[in-house]
C-alpha cells in the first residue's frame, strides 16, 4: 500500500469540484421550485450514511432515486435505496425514472 499525497489531494480537489457542481444544480432547481433544503456532504458507505444523516437532522421523508439494477447486480452489490426503505427514521419515497420502469 502506497500513498502519493499530491495524487491523492489532486483526487480529492477534483471530487470536491464534481460534488459543489451536482449540490449548485440542486440548490438552483430546489430555489426554482421555491422548495426548502438543506445539503450536506458526508463521506463513507451510502447506505449507511443517508440512514445516520436522516436520524441526525429528523427528517419526516427520504426521497431517493432508483438506479433499477438487475436482480444480479442487485444480488452482489446490493441496493442503496433498498436498505434505506428498510433502515431509515422516515418515510421513503423511491422515485424509479421512466426508462428503469419499463425494464422491470
Amino acid at each position: 500500500h502506497l500513498e502519493v499525497p499530491a495524487f491523492t489531494a489532486a483526487i480529492e480537489a477534483h471530487q470536491k469540484r464534481i460534488t459543489d457542481a451536482i449540490l449548485n444544480h440542486a440548490l438552483q432547481i430546489c430555489a426554482e421550485k421555491k422548495a426548502n433544503v438543506k445539503t450536506q456532504v458526508v463521506i463513507g458507505d451510502p447506505k449507511e450514511k443517508i440512514c445516520e444523516v436522516i436520524e441526525n437532522v429528523h427528517a419526516d421523508l427520504l426521497v431517493m432515486g432508483s438506479r433499477a439494477f438487475g436482480p444480479i447486480k442487485r444480488m452482489f452489490l446490493g441496493s442503496v435505496s433498498t436498505y434505506c426503505a428498510n433502515h431509515a427514521q422516515c418515510a421513503v419515497m423511491i422515485v424509479k425514472n421512466k426508462e428503469a420502469s419499463s425494464k422491470s
